[in-house]
């Protein structure tokens, strides 16, 4: 992922070859190589800790009500078999290694989810919904391809004029700051072509293709969470949810941030304390 022959370009300093585009295809796009480049680049993240399992689906969504912490998941062994649990293990809370069995949580969470029931009369309106969505996406392509074909234009003015002031100088230090400066502006406009290219036309799939899955997800997330798949699970919790699930041992949860598309469906929940949630994912995730 460190080299730019993927993205359908060649680049050699020995030749002097700076993003020419080859006739091979390329396997990723330069905005995903320019996005690994910056991450490798960045801070170090931790590495992800091999003794978490597929075991519990909560962990890392669900926190403790006295002190905020994510509750820790373990197993414990009992006379004739093993038990799982959720606890909180921050030192001075009050719930400090009081556990909840897995479960009991994932149950009543569970409950949450099966509550999330949109009538059947407002699919019609979450229909519109998507294909307004899908057309100021598409709207919006078209703008970023008009400005990315004008960007280009003026870079290519710029390396004209760049070029025509390398060939009037003899100076080694300025030829390079020349040369510096017009192989800077090019890989922009590869970068612009790159991107217009994966703009000119929507992502496979119509928007039947996509919206099917959508409505089949908001009609019943249920049915994914009862699956007992660990991936469809956590896809449910990502979706269905704003924010982590504060929960208390004795109490149950205490604050679900139901997303707003199910608050529009009529999905809350009443009889609990919930708070206001913001703009969810869903579309994006979705139309995307």
């Amino acid at each position: 992922m460190t080299n730019p022959l993927y993205t359908g370009h060649i680049c050699s300093e020995s030749y002097g070859i700076d993003w020419l585009k080859g006739h091979h295809e390329p396997l990723i796009s330069i905005e995903t190589f320019d996005k690994v480049q910056k991450r490798r680049n960045g801070p170090a993240k931790l590495p992800i800790r091999k003794d978490i399992g597929d075991d519990f689906a909560l962990r890392g969504f669900v926190t403790c009500a006295d002190c905020g912490t994510p509750l820790r998941s373990s197993w414990s062994k009992g006379r004739n078999k093993r038990y799982a649990y959720y606890l909180c293990q921050t030192k001075h809370c009050v719930s400090f290694g009081k556990s909840t069995a897995r479960d009991k949580l994932e149950g009543e969470i569970g409950a949450i989810i099966k509550t999330l029931q949109p009538t059947e009369n407002l699919f019609a309106l979450v229909k519109a919904m998507f294909t307004e969505a899908w057309s100021q996406r598409l709207a919006q392509s078209e703008d970023i391809v008009q400005s990315g074909k004008r960007q280009i234009k003026t870079i290519e003015k710029e390396v004209d004029a760049l070029l025509t002031r390398l060939v009037a100088t003899n100076n080694p230090t300025v030829i390079r700051a020349y040369e510096s400066k017009i192989s800077e502006l090019e890989r922009q406009k590869t970068a612009l072509q790159d991107q217009i290219a994966h703009r000119k036309a929507p992502k496979s799939g119509t928007l039947e293709e996509k919206l099917e899955p959508a409505l089949q997800f908001l009609a019943n997330p249920w049915k994914l969470w009862e699956s007992g798949q660990i991936t469809l699970q956590r896809m449910v919790l990502k979706l269905a949810f704003t924010d982590r699930i504060s929960y208390h041992r004795i109490e149950g949860a205490i604050t679900a941030n139901i997303a707003l598309i199910f608050k529009v469906l009529g999905g809350c929940i009443e009889g609990k304390k919930r708070s206001s949630a913001g703009e969810d994912s869903i579309f994006d995730a979705i139309i995307l």
